[in-house]
């Protein structure tokens, strides 16, 4: 592994704090750079960083490795650095930015560009290249991650572009699901370290997890056999969750429904598919709910249900911060959505119900269901029917169109942004 010199041209679409470069730092070794052409050559809010584990460790015990490794220095027209530790060298620039940089005495790590077809050819041909070098960077459309290469390798450099590829349909199915818009929302950043804040992995920008992370994202035969992969959705659900439609202790909840129909409609896989969260009729009050209800609604009215009231509730988050205020919300727009009087089968969950909800869905049919799961419960539904005391429909329902596009953009490409020149071969 020899330095050399690499020159990168990047037209910031957006803001970021991590534009890979694939210029790699070797720890205890200096490096310089020259800005060739900067359209903002104040360098407002520009700086060069080094890796992108910015995870904190200081309130861990004990450490297994160094409380800092990673570093940020304001960029300027011509520099030089020594950095302990090193690793893949990113820009952070303001949307609109053009800048040309060239790296003098850095290292070329593995690098894949998923918005240029030629940078995924070669791919393969750069990973072994530059085996040598422990990270390796995937430049997606919505999302950079840092990769061990050996686990690149171990994979083969095709399986980790597959799955940096399902990363970014993952992340547009949810903005469409939601109802935002994924052009306007810049990159994610995914990185995995020893030892990190929290957990097992966290949300957050960057999002972090431990080596095996990195082993997950690189294994597409485990993600496409396993209908996708649940650490990184749980993960990415976080980071677009929506608060206004998380009901009582759904926190770690609602982040997941994107797994059901991410891994029905990419993948035919439906995850969770036994669980209706019948546990919670046993109980008296409300509890909020669990992952299996929302797949009971998903089994019986299809995705469009849930999407249409996610991205009703994200238009009104303004008003949709108190839970008694949400649960209500949540109930008028099922029922509104479906066409059906839901509340009697959401009594199931002893959902709280007010005269304006009531108001509002007992005009409609009822609608519950007669299936496997309500007869694990057959007083209670006898109970709840018995009360209701009019006819309900328990077969059969309407299935609720999806208003959006569950599939806006998911197959295409946004332009290139980052161009690596030819001071080296690439």
């Amino acid at each position: 592994m020899s330095p050399t010199n690499i020159t990168a041209t990047i037209h910031a679409p957006f803001h970021s704090g991590f534009i890979p470069t694939s210029a790699y730092a070797k720890p205890g070794e200096g490096f310089s750079w020259t800005v060739l052409e900067n359209s903002h050559p104040n360098f407002h809010d520009q700086h060069i960083r080094i890796n992108c584990q910015t995870d904190g460790i200081e309130h861990h015990g004990s450490w297994v490795r160094t409380p800092v490794v990673s570093t940020r220095i304001p960029l300027s027209a011509q520099g030089q650095t020594c950095s302990p530790h090193g690793g893949p060298i990113f820009l952070q620039l303001p949307a609109g930015v053009n800048v040309t940089i060239r790296f003098e005495n850095v290292y070329k790590h593995p690098y894949v560009d998923l918005r240029d077809p030629k940078s995924i050819e070669r791919f393969p041909q750069e990973v072994e290249k530059n085996r040598g070098v422990l990270w390796t960077v995937v430049n997606g459309e919505n999302m950079v991650t840092a990769l061990l290469t050996g686990d690149v390798i171990k994979f083969n450099a095709t399986s980790a572009v597959l799955g940096g590829d399902y990363m970014d349909k993952l992340i547009k199915t949810i903005h469409n699901y939601r109802g935002t818009d994924y052009t306007k929302a810049g990159q994610m950043v995914f990185a995995c370290d020893v030892q990190i804040w929290a957990g097992y992995g966290h949300a957050g920008y960057p999002m972090m997890g431990f080596p095996s992370w990195s082993h997950m994202y690189c294994d597409w035969n485990d993600i496409s056999t396993s209908g996708g992969s649940y650490y990184f959705v749980h993960e990415i659900g976080h980071n677009l969750q929506i608060g206004a439609a998380t009901l009582l202790h759904g926190g770690e909840t609602t982040n997941e429904v994107y797994l059901i129909y991410s891994g029905q409609e990419l993948f035919g896989k439906l995850g969770h598919g036994a669980d209706r969260d019948v546990g919670k009729w046993q109980h008296t009050t409300y509890n909020g709910v669990g992952l299996g209800y929302y797949t009971y609604l998903h089994v019986l009215f299809g995705y469009g249900l849930i999407g249409n009231v996610f991205t009703s509730a994200l238009r009104n988050s303004d008003v949709l911060h108190a839970e008694e205020v949400k649960a209500q919300y949540w109930l008028q727009q099922v029922c509104n959505e479906t066409g059906y009087n839901l509340l009697p089968f959401h009594e199931l969950w002893n959902f709280p119900v007010t005269e304006e909800t009531r108001s509002i869905c007992d005009p409609l049919p009822c609608f519950f269901p007669e299936d496997e799961f309500t007869a694990k419960a057959p007083d209670k539904v006898s109970k709840i029917l018995t009360a209701y005391g009019k006819e309900c429909i328990r077969h059969n329902p309407k299935q609720v169109v999806f208003r959006g596009d569950l599939w806006r953009g998911v197959d295409v490409r946004g332009p290139q942004f980052v161009f690596l020149h030819d001071d080296e071969e690439c």
